[in-house]
């Protein structure tokens, strides 16, 4: 039964119009990479405050190299946003 719920809704958008079915992936995939970066540069930051094991390196604060890897990939949503919905 999972395998039909999860099978057969994408083979009826690639039966139907594939053109569909590859903006939706595009669009899950550049929301998902999106939101996982900076999610991931949140976690370096949270990590770095509030960690309580040394490491055995550190790449230091990279608070500009953050801020510009979060503004561009949120740019980038947001345009992705604004694209499919004007």
């Amino acid at each position: 039964t999972a395998n039909f719920i999860t099978v057969f809704p994408s083979l009826v958008f690639v039966y139907l119009n594939s053109h569909i079915f590859n903006l939706v992936l595009g669009v899950a995939g550049a929301l998902g990479v999106g939101i996982l970066s900076i999610l991931t540069v949140l976690m370096f930051w949270r990590a770095k405050r509030t960690g309580k094991v040394s490491p055995g390196y550190s790449l230091g604060e990279m608070k500009w190299t953050g801020i510009s890897i979060m503004t561009i990939l949120g740019l980038g949503v947001l345009s992705l946003l604004f694209e499919i919905f004007n």
